[in-house]
């Protein structure tokens, strides 16, 4: 949310959705939950800008539906910014049939620390791959920390806080 430089006293209704509609008091729990199967432009960090879906809204995380690399998994705590796109937008100008929703198989889990010990033994893309340190099997998720074998056979040991997003090729 931004403070408005317009000093005018009159306000004007948004023509368009909005996440606050009909919404006692607004809450980050109350914004991702009514952005939920909206397109969204979310911005996470270091130049990482996804378009795409909320689908669930947990305890520290939230599950984002991202055509180009589907199923994600993103720490609340990292999220920046949302943007909603107008109605009846569809990413990319995908047709609506083409663009579908799929949940991922993985069971969701309450915290984001659980749900990344979910993914154990599978091949991860942390933080969209920027780095490709942040690449490879997720061995262990155990006290906050990560321990992932990169391609080259290297183990990393990753701490759990500064992870923003994952998602499983």
């Amino acid at each position: 949310m931004n403070l408005s430089s317009i000093t005018n006293e009159e306000i004007s209704h948004p023509n368009e959705f909005s996440l606050a509609k009909e919404i006692a008091s607004i809450s980050y729990r109350s914004i991702l939950t009514n952005a939920k199967g909206l397109l969204t432009k979310i911005y996470i960090t270091e130049n990482q800008l996804l378009d795409g879906y909320i689908t669930n809204v947990l305890s520290d995380y939230f599950v984002f539906y991202s055509p180009v690399y589907k199923t994600m998994f993103i720490s609340s705590h990292h999220l920046k910014w949302l943007t909603l796109y107008k109605q009846n937008v569809t990413p990319y100008t995908l047709s609506k049939e083409a663009l579908s929703v799929n949940s991922s198989n993985t069971p969701l889990c309450h915290s984001w620390e659980e749900q990344l010990k979910k993914l154990e033994g599978n091949l991860v893309v942390f933080d969209i791959g920027k780095d490709s340190d942040k690449i490879g099997l997720l061995k262990k998720v155990e006290d906050s920390l990560i321990e992932l074998v990169t391609a080259n056979g290297e183990t990393m040991y990753l701490t759990l806080t500064h992870i923003k997003s994952v998602h499983v090729p």
